[in-house]
């Protein structure tokens, strides 16, 4: 009888080490996955931070200045057309409103 009993205690170990050696090969499996799918969203994150860091503007603060210098500049730009151009929109509207006022006889 004890030699059946130890036989039993010897098979079940033997499956239970079979299972623990394929839980740790899943495991392993599992593991390598997670580290290419690691090392894969790094290299994605550092690609992503260059071109963030480019889209952002330049490092160096000089060439921040002349950047906003030439904005700024270009903005007053379009400020000063856009005047010129409500302006002229102005005397245009004025110019049609007093032909229309002549051409019905209310103005001489």
């Amino acid at each position: 009888m004890p030699l059946q009993a130890a036989a039993a205690q010897e098979k079940a170990a033997n499956a239970e080490a079979t299972s623990a050696r394929e839980a740790a090969a899943k495991a392993a499996a599992a593991t390598a996955s997670t580290s290419r799918e690691l090392s894969a969203l790094r290299a994605k994150f550092k690609a992503q931070s260059a071109e963030l860091t480019r889209l952002v503007g330049h490092q160096n603060p000089n060439q921040k200045i002349q950047l906003h210098n030439r904005i700024k500049t270009e903005n007053n730009e379009l400020r000063e057309e856009l005047k010129r151009t409500r302006n002229e929109l102005h005397r245009c509207v004025r110019a049609v409103n007093g032909l229309l006022w002549r051409r019905m006889g209310l103005r001489t």
